[in-house]
């Protein structure tokens, strides 16, 4: 199943896994993929009229700024001047 529909799940418990699935693929993946791949999708979901979908934007931030050093700081600030 794509993950961006797990992220789009009405059940909390899958959407919080699937976030942290997501760090799981951008540790594997690379800040570039991430950065070409992810961050586009979590950018059009802060936009989303359903808040939870707004909500989970928020849970992806809180996941990337948990990342180690591999995920480059600009994405996090990408997705941090979303929410501002």
């Amino acid at each position: 199943m794509d993950n961006q529909l797990l992220l789009l799940s009405p059940v909390y418990a899958i959407r919080e896994a699937a976030t942290c699935n997501l760090m799981k693929l951008v540790e594997k993946f690379g800040a570039e993929w991430a950065q070409n791949t992810i961050v586009p999708k979590v950018l059009g979901m802060a936009n989303d009229p359903n808040y939870l979908h707004r909500m989970t934007t928020l849970f992806c931030i809180n996941v990337s700024m948990m990342m180690k050093s591999q995920t480059e700081s600009r994405n996090t600030s990408r997705l941090l001047s979303m929410i501002e």
